[in-house]
């Protein structure tokens, strides 16, 4: 029902439309009292109530499923200060993202992309001068992450090293995250292993064991 009256918007005059709207928020609350709503479902909640109520949205859609990047992401997309001038708004995404980091920043597939937005996040407050030392605090930030064993973290350190360049001791970090390539090479050997014995069932015990 939630998915067909969600179809039928853009059929709707601007009138119907607010009355659509607002069946379909009557509808996701009764069925969130008493059933899951996945990730998606809560996005389209997110669109649908406009900018006063999606910030509650995407806070209850994250207490929910706390380690969607992609619920993380979106709600700290939508926190983006309109100036980078404005303390306020910017310590409310600074927030966000380091709760994201948190709770979902070591997920081994989508992490990184949580550690290159915050990245971001903080190259844009270092231009405001919003740090003291702005250098030291992303070198430490850098750091941090490339001891986080991710799939991704080649294209994180690509895009720290072609937005800073020679800023940062790329040499060190290089060989930091060489050793954590290790891990995560050693990591995915034993998920390929699980996944033939999953295939393969107890035939495959001699093989998960070499």
């Amino acid at each position: 029902v939630l998915c067909t009256l969600r179809a039928s918007l853009d059929k709707c005059s601007a009138e119907r439309r607010e009355e659509r709207l607002r069946q379909l928020q009557d509808l996701r609350e009764k069925y969130h009292g008493s059933f899951a709503l996945s990730p998606a479902r809560f996005l389209e909640w997110a669109d649908d109530v406009g900018e006063e109520r999606q910030h509650e949205v995407l806070l209850l859609a994250t207490n929910e499923h706390r380690g969607s990047v992609a619920l993380w992401m979106e709600r700290a997309r939508r926190l983006e200060p309109t100036s980078w001038d404005d303390s306020e708004a910017v310590q409310k995404q600074h927030r966000v993202l380091q709760d994201a980091l948190r709770v979902a920043g070591q997920h081994f597939v989508e992490g990184h992309k949580l550690w290159m937005m915050s990245f971001e996040h903080q190259v844009k407050q270092a231009t405001a001068g919003a740090d003291a030392d702005p250098l030291a605090a992303i070198e430490a930030f850098v750091r941090a992450q490339l001891r986080v064993p991710l799939r991704g973290n080649r294209s994180a350190f690509d895009l720290y090293r072609s937005t800073l360049g020679d800023v940062l001791p790329l040499d060190e970090l290089d060989s930091l995250l060489e050793d954590t390539e290790k891990k995560v090479a050693y990591r995915e050997a034993w998920e390929g292993k699980l996944a033939r014995l999953a295939d393969q069932g107890e035939s495959a015990t001699e093989d998960l064991m070499a």
